[in-house]
């Protein structure tokens, strides 16, 4: 590998965008930058679980992908043993990049797909029960109390979930992918089988032609994305650098290393501000998001027939078993769904991905648009410890 090569790829490792949200580092200075997380969920959580079962249950469960890592779960265990109380953490929401909570909800539709699947493992059942306070349209879900969740135990145990021997496998990958790899029309039927579930359709497409389309469409989208300077500041205060930012927090996007400790020690990774449009550094950003998407080797898409809070819940459910079952092939995966985005200046290009793959917006409500490919691994995302979402 040329030297050339050699710094551009430690450069661009350091710059990595999740969604709607960026994770930006000066590309002149921070060429040493890594990104670090713990890969051993029990170096997350060890000596807090205190013989209650529900809290070994959470561990699983916390290692659910959610929008911006912000984990936005609450979960109070106060009552009986063999039930528990989801809420959102109000503290942890995205009032720019989902002002309708539809990501947060999406998320927390994760946290409870994977905690049902930990309960089966463990041989029993789990009852989940959706706004049982209502699914009033009218009021902010975070508000109200999202799942009410019982342990019931079973007199023959049933066999776990074959996609939960990944959970600690799966991550979402946001290096460029493999362009001279193609995946398969069959590894996307596959996945597009497993994530038809609850209520959930899936589509996709990994033909060339129409590939290449979206790709440039979803670049086109990412430019727009990086003009909205309030969702480019939001995702900034999400960023945690260094060490002892990532274990303080452990939300977020984790970015560690010697360079970009001493940037931001010096004022040259901005979180309270914006950079300038023509900036290195939001060129930088730019591009970044660009080549995620232009390297793209498929697509796949989540779509219900109605947009109800429980429809949003169902959709985490259904992506985070297309996820798992991702990982299970060998898939890298990244949802990019700031293209979905209702803002007045995505509409133009939501409407020409409708044009380009035949998707009616009167009969189905498009919920995610996630991109596939290979590319090489990448480290677990930090993790919340137990104590700090749960109540008892």
């Amino acid at each position: 590998m040329k030297n050339g090569d050699s710094f551009q790829q430690q450069r661009r490792a350091c710059i990595r965008i999740i969604g709607g949200g960026a994770v930006i580092v000066s590309a002149g200075l921070l060429t040493g930058c890594h990104f670090e997380a713990e890969n051993d969920e029990q170096v997350h959580f060890k000596g807090e679980a205190d013989g209650d079962l529900r809290k070994h249950l959470l561990k699983k469960a916390a290692l659910a992908p959610s929008s911006h890592n912000l984990q936005p779960w609450l979960i109070d265990l106060r009552g009986s043993k063999d039930s528990m109380t989801l809420r959102a953490d109000p503290e942890r929401l995205l009032p720019v990049a989902d002002p309708y909570a539809r990501e947060t909800l999406i998320s927390l539709g994760c946290f409870l797909e994977v905690l049902s699947m930990a309960v089966q493992a463990n041989g029993n059942q789990c009852e989940i029960i959706l706004f049982p306070d209502g699914d009033e349209p009218q009021l902010m879900p975070i508000a109200s109390v999202i799942a009410w969740i019982r342990i019931i135990p079973l007199s023959q145990p049933p066999l776990p979930d074959p996609l939960f021997s990944m959970v600690e496998q799966r991550r979402t990958n946001r290096r460029p992918y493999e362009l001279q790899r193609a995946v398969s029309e069959d590894i996307l039927r596959a996945l597009r089988g497993v994530a038809n579930t609850h209520g959930i359709h899936a589509a996709g497409c990994v033909e060339p032609s129409l590939v290449k389309k979206i790709n440039h469409l979803a670049a086109n989208a990412w430019r727009t994305e990086m003009s909205n300077n309030d969702a480019v500041l939001e995702s900034l205060r999400l960023t945690r650098v260094g060490r002892k930012e990532i274990e303080a927090h452990r939300d977020g996007i984790a970015v560690s290393g010697f360079l970009p400790e001493m940037a931001a020690i010096f004022g040259l990774f901005p979180r309270d501000r914006v950079p300038e449009p023509d900036s290195a550094l939001m060129l930088d950003m730019i591009a970044t998001g660009e080549e995620q998407a232009q390297t793209a080797a498929g697509w796949i898409w989540l779509y219900s027939q109605g947009n109800s809070y429980a429809q949003q819940i169902a959709v985490g459910r259904a992506f985070v078993r297309l996820q798992l079952a991702a990982a299970l092939y060998g898939i890298a995966m990244q949802p990019m769904s700031y293209l979905l985005s209702e803002a007045p200046q995505m509409q133009p290009h939501r409407k020409e991905f409708y044009a380009k793959v035949g998707f009616d917006p009167n009969q189905y409500h498009l919920q995610m648009l996630v991109r596939i490919g290979y590319a090489a691994s990448v480290s677990a995302a930090p993790r919340r410890r137990l104590n700090d979402f749960i109540q008892e």
